[in-house]
Order: structure tokens, then C-alpha cells, then sequence
């Protein structure tokens, strides 16, 4: 198949093409409407060190804190923090885990935790049972292993999202129109190929080279008179 001949088959079929993209990108957006409705909620945590009674001076503090903040921000999705307010909400531990996310706020000590949820107070709720769950545990974590004692601190309650997470729906429909343009290129081209096809098998057909047993058309013509 040559480039030309690709070209070819593409332009004649061009409506072909426009309608298996519309028909599988509004599949795509008939599923995206359908898909199950998500919010999310987050939580922001400061972390802090109690220096009452500490040898260690407030910038050495800092440095410690800065030192650590990614190993703290792995903590919010420990057994310890997830699996009590998992088995609360009705979920299983890996269920609500992957419903966590955790980040920090560039050049600070502040973690942001967010929660999705099927519904804006579900998803509320749950960010504050897991940043919660998370102070109790990260305030008892250096106690028992001599370091200072942590003091994180939500900075704000979680707020409801106005609006559900539109990403899925939103990359469902985009994965559709490109799916539903490339059907449809293919289609194209194997019904060009195909139409191709046909016709040499027609030419072949109608080409019907003489053999060495049949009579020559030129000796069984009658003489003139």
C-alpha cells in the first residue's frame, strides 16, 4: 500500500471517518456521564517540633523537620492511620488508601492530605478522620523512639468540593475521539484495500491468456468467398 494510494482511500471515505469518530466519542461521553461521581477534600497539616525542655535550639529544629518531612508524609498512609478509619467508614484499608493522597507545599513543613469521596461530606469526613488519625500517631511517634516530641497541627478544616472531579470523565471522552478517529482511518483503508482488491481479481478475470490446446481465432474464421 503506497502513500498515495493511503491518501486516496482517506479522502473518498472522509465521511466514514467523521462518523466513526462521532458514534465512538459520544459512546465515550454517554460512559463518561455514567461513570460514578467523585469529590475530593483536603486538609492541610503543619508539622512542628515541642521544644519545651529541648537541647535543640529552633533552627536546628527547622532543619530537623525539613530533614524529615518526606519520611512524615509517607506516615499518612501507614496500617496505623489508614486501617482504623477505614474499618470506621465501612471500607477496607486498601480501598480508602487509594482513595489518599499526600502532598507537601513547596519550601515548607506543610503537608496537603487529600480524600475523595462519593459524595462532598463523605469526602470531608474522611479527610478529617485521616489527618486526625494522623496527628495522634505522628504526636506519639518520636516519644517512643527518644526524638523531640511532634506537634503537627491542621491549619484549616477540610472544605466540601463544590464540584465533582471532572478528570476521568474528561479523559474517557478524549481517549474516545481519538479511538473513534483512528477506527474509522483503519475502516478506510482495509474498504480501500479491499475495493482493490476486488477490482485486479475483475481485471484477472477478464484477461484470459490462449493455451496450447485451444484453436487459434484466426484459423477458425471462415474463407471469403
Amino acid at each position: 500500500m503506497t502513500l498515495s494510494f493511503a491518501i486516496e482511500s482517506l479522502r473518498r471515505r472522509i465521511v466514514l471517518i467523521l462518523i466513526t469518530a462521532l458514534v465512538v466519542t459520544g459512546a465515550g461521553v454517554a460512559l463518561g456521564m455514567a461513570w460514578p461521581k467523585t469529590y475530593t477534600s483536603s486538609a492541610q497539616i503543619l508539622l512542628g517540633l515541642d521544644l519545651a525542655g529541648s537541647d535543640i535550639d529552633p533552627q536546628s529544629g527547622n532543619q530537623y523537620l525539613n530533614d524529615r518531612v518526606a519520611t512524615y508524609s509517607a506516615l499518612v498512609s501507614a496500617d496505623e492511620v489508614i486501617a482504623p478509619v477505614a474499618e470506621a467508614a465501612g471500607l477496607t484499608p486498601e480501598e480508602l488508601r487509594q482513595r489518599v493522597s499526600v502532598s507537601i507545599v513547596p519550601d515548607t513543613v506543610v503537608l496537603e492530605v487529600s480524600v475523595s469521596g462519593s459524595t462532598p461530606q463523605e469526602a470531608v469526613d474522611l479527610a478529617n478522620a485521616v489527618s486526625r488519625r494522623y496527628e495522634s500517631q505522628v504526636s506519639s511517634l518520636n516519644v517512643q523512639t527518644g526524638g523531640p516530641k511532634m506537634l503537627p497541627t491542621q491549619l484549616a478544616s477540610p472544605q466540601p468540593a463544590s464540584s465533582p472531579d471532572q478528570l476521568h470523565g474528561s479523559l474517557l471522552v478524549a481517549v474516545s475521539a481519538i479511538a473513534g478517529l483512528i477506527i474509522g482511518v483503519l475502516l478506510a483503508l482495509l474498504l480501500g484495500l479491499r475495493e482493490a482488491a476486488r477490482a485486479k481479481h475483475a481485471d484477472d478475470g477478464d484477461y484470459q491468456p490462449a493455451t496450447a490446446g485451444d484453436p487459434d481465432p484466426a484459423s477458425s474464421r471462415p474463407d471469403s468467398p
